[in-house]
């Protein structure tokens, strides 16, 4: 999921609610704690905007990636129709944009 921060926050606000809160919720949750096999929050700092903007290259309008990692989407559809799952989504949106951009892909391993 590609997530934007709401315009109001800060990014300091946004990264450290993400981190601190939601992920902890989300964490809490039965459903996603079965389904999921693997999550990461992937944050793009201003500092990291910075950096790749002096390369010159384009950057994704976006303020970090929630990576979660599951077997199908039948177990991701467990966690969203599980009853803490409103609890995460409502969360969320105190402190990003909706609609995501989802990708479901799948993965190639080049090497480790």
């Amino acid at each position: 999921m590609l997530v934007k921060k709401l315009p109001h926050l800060t990014d300091a606000e946004f990264h450290t609610y993400w981190d601190t809160c939601s992920i902890p919720l989300a964490n809490a949750c039965p459903a996603f704690r079965k389904n999921v096999a693997r999550y990461y929050s992937q944050h793009q700092t201003p500092e990291l905007k910075a950096e790749l903007s002096a390369l010159g290259y384009p950057m994704a309008d976006y303020d970090g990636i929630t990576e979660v990692w599951v077997e199908n989407l039948d177990r991701w559809q467990q966690v969203v129709d599980s009853e803490c799952w409103d609890t995460v989504r409502e969360d969320a949106l105190t402190f990003t944009q909706w609609p995501y951009t989802f990708m479901y892909t799948s993965e190639i391993k080049g090497f480790d």
